[in-house]
């Protein structure tokens, strides 16, 4: 694989299969977070250990090939059922 090869449209194509598949029940939107936020998580790890220096295992990764916390989908509000107390 040519890690310079990916750009930011790969990582747009990963979002969008990930909500794609919350869409239609495939996953919950709950594994969407979670899966997106790993993947964030593993690129800026990467980065910050610096393994995209020159011989790294992600050495030529582009610069736009980053998830940002714009694209981590927002938790879903909680239930109603779950905020009223009603009396049995």
């Amino acid at each position: 694989m040519d890690k310079t090869a990916l750009a930011r449209a790969d990582v747009e194509n990963f979002l969008n299969r990930m909500s794609f598949l919350d869409a239609n029940g495939r996953m919950t939107t709950n594994t969407r977070i979670t899966y997106v936020r790993r993947a964030c998580n593993v690129l800026k790890q990467g980065r910050a250990m610096g393994l995209t220096r020159p011989d790294g295992p992600m050495a030529g990764l582009p610069d736009d090939f980053v998830i940002t916390r714009l694209d981590v989908p927002k938790a879903p509000e909680p239930s109603e059922e779950v905020l009223t107390c009603r009396p049995r």
